[in-house]
């Protein structure tokens, strides 16, 4: 028994001495000892023992990999910029959804948009298609901006520059220029990732109406809601009323004013079949027109004809909206006189001059209608003479009423005093009210209405008359004139009145309504803002007035101008007195109308002198020429405290006083912003 548990301890103890030796040497070394056969077996058992090994240690590195590959695309999720779908809709109808396409991003300051060209030819596939199936509908393109952005654009502030410059890219793309329009907003909690303004881009879907307007230079003689359609290959148009009813009024210009002439030009494709016997489709368009003319009572021969071809034409369910411009001419044939009326300058007369009048006994149709002019009152005329015609009537009533007061002792007196005050108070009544919607720029009044425009209380829709419609269109008019000014509207309420219009307030959303109906007339987008005024109360009547304020500014370039560069104002040697051409008024009514809308800018008078006479009264000079320039200022309605003067007398000379022309340069008045 003990030599068999010595047996097996010596065979434990040789076991352990071979394991520990395979276990830490080399193959070659092994060889050396043992025999192949069990190199072998242990070599295998030790392989086997190293991939286990190594298997362990590749899953725990495995283990290892995968986490930092989690926290890799976490940290990669974190630092990426969010992919946003780009969804566009029109009220509850989807124009456009772009699963899994970036929306428009903007790095802060910038204004050109982030965005992958097949998503850009998405927009402009899907836009050109709805605006088809809604031919009245333009596309208003609203850009964000954040508080804090920096704008270095010509333009008022990042968002419409944003704005202006994805409409220049979907317009390059091949969207219709004529149907998009630009505004901007300021985002109040923008979503900015990295520096990155996500989004930046709303799309609004607004109602365009074109208007047909025909002007005599600075008169206009139609600004029609609507214009002219045309089904595709015919030349017979459609029209509204208001176009129907304002080529009546531009027949009677015509007829009034024999030295007058239009030309209508029709516009057709190539691609369009004429069936007509003209030689195109173009002026079988402006034939049609010109038979509607001189059926409301235009001369035949003032309407001459033309045609173009258009290529670039199109047609929105076969329908062409437009396609005849409009343009009144002065002829040289006839003369005109003070009234007006055509005067025969040879012993052959034309057509025209035909219909002018002779000045003997016999009376021409001009004539005619000059004379009938004369004797019909206008209707503040005949108001005028009515009020006149009272006064008549009340004296010779006064009289009757004093003779009856003879005869029966003083009884009619109480009737006389009844009678004045009746007379009185229908006086009162003829007299016409003040307008109830005044807008000026400056001291110009751009538009008036005897009616205003209304609000139901709690409510954004407004009450627009025809009257007031009118005035909208005014204000666009005057716009387009006016390129250097744009329109502030300012919408006001009160905590008093409850808002559902979906906007911040409800002084916004009557601002944004009006923005609405002149944007409807024309109005382009980047001339309108809105504001928010919040009032104590709007008051208890049933139909709110006065709660919109409508004032001008200048635009940005314009400020920009008056801002960086100064004015000179030159003077005759010794002399205060002041020269304004048309340039320098123009420049005074920006200036006031800067100054109306800004609270701490002032306007600097600087007067300077030459080097002639006392340095002490060259100072006085200087001072006295500065003040005349605020005299004329103030005349213009800048308000005093507005204006600064001073006098450098001749101590800031421009050029050297040695020339005549040196003298008169320094001679001046320099006009800054500050």
């Amino acid at each position: 028994m003990l030599r068999k548990l010595l047996a097996l301890l010596i065979l434990l103890s040789s076991l352990l001495f071979i394991y520990q030796y395979v276990c830490h040497c080399t193959d070659n070394d092994c060889d050396q000892f043992l025999p192949r056969e069990v190199t072998q077996r242990l070599s295998f058992l030790n392989v086997s023992g190293q991939k286990a090994a190594q298997k362990n240690r590749g899953a725990v590195d495995a283990d290892k990999n995968d986490q930092q590959n989690t926290d890799d695309a976490k940290t990669a999720k974190k630092d990426s910029i969010p992919v946003q779908p780009l969804i566009i809709k029109d009220g509850g109808a989807l124009v456009l959804r772009l699963e899994g396409e970036d929306n428009f991003k903007f790095p802060t300051s910038t204004s050109t948009p982030v965005i992958n060209e097949k998503a850009k030819r998405n927009i402009v596939d899907s836009f050109n298609k709805y605006l088809r199936g809604n031919p009245q509908k333009g596309i208003e393109i609203i850009g964000g901006y954040a508080r804090n952005e920096k704008n270095d654009t010509e333009h008022e502030d990042i968002g419409i520059a944003r704005a202006e410059s994805l409409k220049q890219q979907l317009v390059m793309a091949g969207l219709p220029a004529t149907k998009v329009q630009t505004t901007s907003r300021l985002y109040p909690t923008p979503n900015i990732h990295k520096d990155t303004l996500l989004g930046g881009i709303d799309f609004n879907f607004i109602k365009i109406q074109e208007s047909l307007v025909i002007k005599d230079e600075d008169k206009t003689l139609l600004d029609a809601e609507g214009h002219f359609k045309f089904a595709k290959n015919t030349h017979r148009p459609i029209m509204n009323d208001a176009v129907n009813n304002g080529l009546k009024s531009v027949g009677n210009y015509l007829r009034n004013n024999p030295n007058k002439t239009l030309e209508v030009v029709g516009e057709y494709t190539n691609e369009e079949e004429n069936d007509t016997d003209l030689p195109n489709l173009g002026m079988a368009r402006a034939n049609s027109i010109k038979k509607i003319l001189i059926s409301t009572g235009s001369p035949s021969d003032k309407v001459k004809l033309g045609s173009k071809l258009n290529p670039e034409l199109t047609f929105d369910n076969d329908t062409l909206f437009g396609g005849i411009s409009i343009t009144v001419a002065t002829t040289d044939s006839t003369a005109t006189d003070s009234t007006g009326v055509a005067a025969k300058t040879d012993s052959t007369a034309t057509d025209s001059t035909k219909t002018a009048a002779k000045t003997d006994s016999t009376a021409t149709d001009s004539t005619k209608t000059t004379t009938k002019a004369d004797s019909t009152a206008t209707d503040s005329t005949k108001t005028a003479a009515k009020v006149d015609n009272s006064e008549t009537e009340k004296e010779d009533t006064t009289k009757s009423d004093d003779k009856k007061e003879d005869k029966s002792g003083g009884k009619k007196v109480d009737e006389v005093a009844k009678q004045e005050a009746a007379e009185n108070e229908n006086n009162a009544k003829k007299t016409p009210p003040p307008p109830a919607l005044q807008i000026k720029d400056a001291d110009q009044t751009v538009s008036e209405s005897r009616d205003a425009i209304g609000f139901a209380p709690s409510s954004a829709k407004p009450i627009l008359t025809n009257n007031i419609k009118r005035s909208l269109r005014e204000v666009k008019a005057y716009l387009q004139k006016n390129p250097n000014r744009e329109l502030v509207i300012s919408g006001k309420y009160s905590a008093d009145e409850k808002n559902d219009s979906g906007k911040p307030s409800l002084g916004i959303a009557r601002a944004e309504a009006i923005k609405k109906e002149l944007l409807s007339v024309g109005t382009p987008a980047n001339k309108l803002k809105t504001r928010e005024q919040r009032i104590a109360s709007v008051g208890k009547e049933d139909t709110l007035t006065n709660l919109l304020d409508f004032n001008f500014r200048v635009s940005k370039k314009v400020e920009k101008d008056l801002l960086n560069l100064s004015r000179t104002l030159y003077f005759d040697k010794g002399s205060d007195q002041l020269k304004l051409d048309a340039d320098l008024k123009k420049y005074f009514k920006n200036v006031k109308t800067y100054l109306e809308q800004t609270t701490n800018k002032r306007l600097q008078l600087t007067g300077h002198t030459d080097s002639d006479g006392e340095e002490a009264k060259n100072m006085e000079l200087g001072k006295s020429r500065a003040e005349k320039v605020k005299q004329e200022l103030v005349k213009m309605n800048i308000p005093t405290k507005k204006i600064i003067t001073l006098s450098k007398g001749e101590k800031q000379p421009l050029k050297p006083n040695t020339t005549d022309a040196g003298k008169k340069a320094n001679r001046r008045v320099e006009v800054i912003i500050k």
